[in-house]
């Protein structure tokens, strides 16, 4: 029973849980909503770290790969048409670079290859001494040049005037700064008015950008491409009249700074750790979950209400296997309820997981799903019950019944289906909206029909243990009769003898008699053959037996009668069941009185059964008479060839008699 419990607990805490996580959250909007569009965090956002995630999102980086292990190539500079400034502003770039990558070689192209990179383009053939492959080496280099008259800028196969592309580019130009990038190409236009510092500032936000977009075409790659989960993504880039302005040198630092940090951050050994954390803690775990990776996401969600529900399995077939409800009804009720609503409870918990772009539902629309689903299940189960109880009579085989009773059960909880692909022209959408549904109902019926089958497997297990047990027991009731009843045969020898040997110098006819009536006594036991059952009429031979033997012992001492009719002749009753009465009347009774001792054996037929009375004058039975008058195995005789049906008792007035009642029609 405490078992019992401790599952329906379980169960219930499994079934109330996602109920509860959704009712949580559904006064709010949809948790993307919230975070995509408001801002919402659980902690304030750190922008070089979000700056990361937005490269994640676009595809740009893979948490698979182990960039610090894969890309340890050099850093090469070609650097054209530079200025004093320009090249003091380069310097300032190899510095800090050495700085943020002391494991890489960064160098001058020309320092590096050992000539210059016109003269290596033109033969792109020979060899370097270091690398064979012309691009691989230019998948390490990154071209800067400078051109304070840049008027155009090329993007792929098209040309645009600066001042003709659009207000941005015109302000742009106006400002004496251009910047053009393809991968691994930079084109900067300075006025000689622009400081070393401000160079420094676009150069090193140009070059970080570029570089982490070359490394991202070194990457780049279909499958690395991940699905976004969102509607719409834009990035908008703004841009001050004022070239040397706090606001425009403020961004274009934290541009630089935000690259500076991707960079560090992907070439170091625990990045795909670093990057989890920041979003373990400063998002909402599902979101984060899904941002990372959406289709690990929907394994783990799969993997989690999948084990729910063989849990909930487990659970109700325990709870129902084997087991008599009080109404039939309830057999049908109850695992149709706990069936619907864990569906309802684990489709909850796959949306708070997972959907999480969808508004989650209220208490009031939770509310009136169940009371529709009890409503559901109640009718079903009725009409369950009803139409089983009124196919099913017993007289066709099990397989068959399972057989019927699966069909029933699909039929009925399919009905809805039924009747709205009858009625309705169904699209092919609505097939598709269908097959859950379908494949909830199938799961049912082939779930009910593993527990009937458990259910009809488990009781004849039980029926064929309880014939064995049965069998079992009736062996070792016969084992201990015989045992009783050869505890009775010596019991009586050593009495007879006793008596024979008294009167053996005294009366020698007396004395054969009462050999004669032994002998026939041992020979009416010796022909029994191991039997344990004897008819009224044989019992009563081998009282008279040893009664003559008892009367040519005691004399005129001793008088016997004996009643029994016609009718009760023939009724079986236990072998050596009525000797040990007279026996006990003999020893305990008339041999402790000087008169003339009676005794008296009544045998009568009553409408349950058998009634064996003994008689007799001698003194008063006293208490514990069954343990103290050697009755005990009268008693056990009983116990093992009739339970609770026959009964031993005594009784000193009216009249001192001995009685045994034994119900032979129960």
């Amino acid at each position: 029973m405490k078992k019992d419990i401790l599952k329906i607990v379980l169960l219930v805490l499994i079934l109330i849980i996602p109920f509860i996580l959704i009712i949580s959250e559904s006064n709010n909007k949809p948790l993307l909503e919230r975070i995509e569009k408001e801002g919402y965090s659980k902690k304030p956002k750190d922008s070089s770290w979000e700056f990361v995630k937005f490269e994640f999102e676009e595809g740009k980086i893979d948490l698979n790969i182990n960039y610090s292990e894969k890309y340890k190539e050099p850093i090469l500079l070609n650097v054209t048409n530079a200025t004093i400034k320009d090249s003091l502003a380069i310097a300032a770039l190899l510095k800090e670079l050495k700085s943020i990558f002391p494991f890489k070689k960064i160098a001058y192209f020309s320092d590096f290859i050992g000539k210059d990179f016109e003269s290596y383009n033109k033969n792109r053939n020979a060899s370097t001494g270091i690398y064979e492959s012309f691009d691989e080496v230019m998948s390490y280099t990154i071209h800067i040049s400078f051109d304070p008259k840049l008027k155009y800028i090329s993007s792929g196969t098209s040309s645009f005037n600066i001042n003709d592309r659009d207000e941005d580019f015109g302000r742009m130009r106006k400002m004496g700064w251009n910047r053009y990038y393809n991968s691994n190409k930079l084109v900067f236009g300075f006025d000689d008015s622009v400081p070393i510092n401000s160079r420094q500032v676009y150069i090193n936000a140009g070059f970080f950008e570029s570089l982490w977009h070359t490394y991202y075409k070194n990457f780049e790659n279909a499958k690395l491409l991940r699905p976004d989960f969102r509607s719409d993504q834009t990035k908008w880039i703004g841009y001050s009249d004022n070239m040397e302005s706090p606001i425009i040198k403020d961004a274009y630092n934290g541009f630089k700074r935000d690259n500076e940090f991707l960079i560090k951050k992907i070439f170091s050994t625990d990045f795909k750790n670093q990057f989890e954390n920041y979003m373990n803690q400063t998002y909402p775990w599902r979101y984060s979950n899904i941002f990372i990776d959406k289709e690990q996401a929907r394994q783990k969600t799969s993997a989690i209400i999948a084990f729910l529900g063989v849990l909930i399995l487990i659970l109700g077939f325990t709870l129902f296997w084997n087991k008599k409800l009080k109404h039939p009804l309830l057999s049908y009720l109850l695992p149709l309820l706990i069936f619907f609503i864990s569906f309802m409870s684990l489709h909850y918990l796959n949306s708070y997981l997972i959907q999480i772009e969808y508004l989650n539902h209220t208490l009031k629309e939770i509310i009136i799903f169940l009371i529709l689903t009890l409503l559901f299940v109640i009718i079903i189960s009725f009409l369950l019950w009803q139409v089983e109880k009124k196919v099913f009579f017993g007289t066709i085989s099990f397989g068959s019944q399972l057989f019927f009773k699966l069909m029933i059960t699909f039929l009925l909880l399919s009905f809805p289906l039924i009747v709205m692909l009858f009625f309705k022209r169904s699209t092919t959408e609505d097939y598709f909206e269908i097959f859950p549904f379908l494949y909830l109902v199938i799961g049912f019926t082939l779930g009910r029909g593993l527990l009937i089958y458990l259910n009809h497997f488990s009781d004849s297990l039980v029926k064929e243990k309880d014939v064995e047990l049965s069998r079992l027991k009736q062996v070792n009731a016969q084992a201990e009769t015989r045992l009783l009843q050869s505890q009775i045969n010596p019991h009586f020898l050593y009495n007879a003898l006793n008596s024979i040997a008294s009167l053996a110098h005294t009366n020698a006819d007396k004395t054969e008699k009462m050999a004669l009536s032994l002998s026939d006594l041992f020979k009416y036991t010796i022909n029994r053959k191991g039997k344990t059952i004897s008819t009224v009429n044989d019992e009563l031979e081998m009282v008279r037996s040893y009664l003559e033997i008892e009367q040519t012992r005691f004399g005129d001492r001793l008088e016997f009668v004996i009643n029994a009719k016609y009718d009760v002749l023939t009724e079986e009753v236990p072998l050596f069941l009525i000797q040990p009465l007279v026996e006990n009347a003999v020893k305990h009774g008339i041999s402790k009185i000087e008169n003339k001792g009676h005794i008296t054996l009544n045998i009568l037929k009553t409408e349950k059964g058998i009634e064996i009375s003994v008689l007799d004058n001698g003194p008063d039975f006293p208490e514990g008479l069954v343990s103290g008058h050697g009755l005990q195995t009268v008693h056990d005789l009983l116990r093992l060839s009739y339970g609770d049906n026959a009964s031993l008792q005594w009784q000193n007035a009216p009249k001192k008699q001995i009685t045994i009642t034994i119900d032979t029609k129960a």
